[in-house]
Parts: structure tokens; C-alpha cells; sequence
């Protein structure tokens, strides 16, 4: 028998730095990572909008908004925090994923011409 090790050093699927975002569908909660917090330079009380793809549902983005949802921090200051059950129920169900209660997305450096805002998902779809 020969016995495969999946440990700290092989199974981490992105970097603790590497920006994401998580999506808690039970909560509506949206968990910026710290490198979206780098990424974006935001800090709590900052609004943050989602923006969705007319033409492509899959597409979607992240960018500062003065009508956005106000960023809350977590208890380890790490991490940024946001509540909105129909902006992660639309996220994930767009996306392919309606029978999970979360996903984790990375968010892009790449900035979107229109508007500035960071790529979440570009024609993004799940794995069959």
C-alpha cells in the first residue's frame, strides 16, 4: 500500500495573503480576506458593491460605492465582513453553486475600465 500525505505544505488551496472573498449563504455574509483588504485599501465603515454582468450573469465585480454595504471588521482584525443574503444567494447561484451553503472566490488584481472595481468571477463556472 502506498499512502498519499496531504498536509499544511500540499494542501493549501490559495495563499493566507492571496485575495478572496467567502461566501456564507445561511449568514447572507461576506468575508473580504486580508489580502482584499490590501488590494482594495479598505478598512471598516468603507462601502463596498458587487456588481454583476448584464450581458454574462457569470461575470462579476467588487468596487467601493458610496451606496454600498458598510464593512465591518472580524474579531481578529484580519479580515473585513459585510451582510447580505440576496447579493450571495444571486452570487452563487449565477455561478453554478445552488446547492452549497458557501464558497470561497479569488478576487483579481486586474482593475475593470468601467467603474474601477476588481474582478471577483470572469465567466466563471463551476466544475462538473
Amino acid at each position: 500500500m502506498k499512502l498519499k500525505e496531504f498536509n499544511k505544505e500540499n494542501s493549501m488551496g490559495v495563499t493566507p495573503r492571496a485575495p478572496f472573498i467567502r461566501l456564507n449563504r445561511g449568514a447572507g455574509l461576506i468575508t473580504l480576506n486580508s489580502g482584499v483588504k490590501k488590494l482594495m485599501n479598505l478598512k471598516p465603515g468603507d462601502k463596498v458593491s458587487f456588481f454583476q454582468n448584464d450581458e454574462n450573469a457569470k461575470d462579476w465585480y467588487i468596487g467601493k460605492s458610496k451606496e454600498g454595504f458598510e464593512a465591518w471588521a472580524k474579531d481578529d482584525n484580519t479580515s473585513l465582513c459585510l451582510n447580505n443574503s440576496l447579493t450571495v444567494n444571486e452570487l452563487l447561484n449565477s455561478t453554478g453553486y445552488t446547492d452549497v451553503k458557501g464558497v470561497s472566490f479569488p478576487v483579481s488584481s486586474a482593475e475593470i475600465q468601467e467603474g474601477g472595481g476588481k474582478i471577483i468571477l470572469y465567466s466563471y463556472r463551476k466544475a462538473s
